[in-house]
């Protein structure tokens, strides 16, 4: 019985090369999908920890930064030249 009906034409090294390229496709949707996974809990303000064979999610306090607005030369003002503080939750894409 020929059964070379579809892998007639897909020699072995081809195949290993098919399944070698379908691994690393995989092994990089791993790594997007964790990356992604802590980027969206860092946003959130919290983080993933592993004590032992438990995984537990805590709290991270938020930090903020003081701005200074910008002022141009011309203007002297001091009025101008107040600082705010705002919320400083870290880089958007965390890994």
């Amino acid at each position: 019985m020929n059964r070379s009906i579809f892998f007639g034409k897909l020699t072995a090294s081809l195949f290993t090369k098919l399944l070698v390229m379908l691994l690393v496709v995989l092994f990089f949707a791993f790594i997007v999908s964790v990356e992604s996974l802590c980027g969206a809990l860092f946003r959130s303000g919290r983080s993933l920890v592993r004590v032992g064979n438990i995984e537990s999610i805590e709290e991270i306090p938020k930090r903020s930064v003081e701005v200074q607005e910008f002022v141009p030369i011309a203007s002297s003002s001091k009025e101008e030249s107040r600082s705010e503080s705002i919320p400083f939750a870290g880089p958007r894409f965390w890994f």
